[in-house]
């Protein structure tokens, strides 16, 4: 999840380098206070990204990454990971927010890191009328990815904010 808010054009193999450097800079800068155990791609598709060893136990994480600002005021969720397959554009399909396995979601700015409950966040979107937030679209080549920009005082929830380098 990279890209500027409503970039339409995927640039995925440069998309995706700097998002490994970037997830490794934030692992590495200690903002997640407790050690952190990197997973393997078959966890990576269920929507968790890393491990953090906390004191009661192991913690799942998936991370966003993007390359602005947390002063844009809000996050983008993703409801269709394959438009085309999915049916209803309008409501949620197939997106991570509603298949991701991880407890927290880490989204990270390139100055600020919010952290939120997943199933919390999942739980109060997916009651909403998900439309009243604006649709972007991101083409893949071979299929669409849509996000909705929820806006931070559209969320309800608690969510933990910490700085990041």
């Amino acid at each position: 999840m990279v890209g500027k808010v409503g970039e339409t054009r995927s640039h995925y193999r440069v998309d995706k380098k700097w998002e490994e450097e970037r997830n490794k800079a934030i692992i590495e800068s200690g903002v997640f206070t407790y050690p952190v155990i990197e997973v393997d791609l078959k966890t990576q598709r269920r929507g968790i990204d890393i491990y953090i060893m906390t004191p009661s136990g192991k913690v799942s994480v998936e991370m966003k990454t993007v390359r602005y600002p947390s002063d844009i005021g809000g996050i983008t969720l993703e409801t269709h990971s394959n438009l085309e397959r999915s049916g209803n554009p309008d409501g949620i399909g197939d997106g991570w927010i509603s298949y991701s396995e991880a407890d927290w979601l880490a989204w990270c700015f390139l100055d600020k890191m919010y952290l939120w409950n997943m199933q919390e966040l999942r739980s109060w979107f997916c009651s909403q009328d998900v439309t009243r937030w604006p649709a972007y679209d991101k083409d893949n080549i071979y299929y669409t990815t849509r996000s909705r920009h929820v806006l931070f005082e559209d969320i309800p929830l608690w969510h933990d904010e910490r700085d990041i380098p």
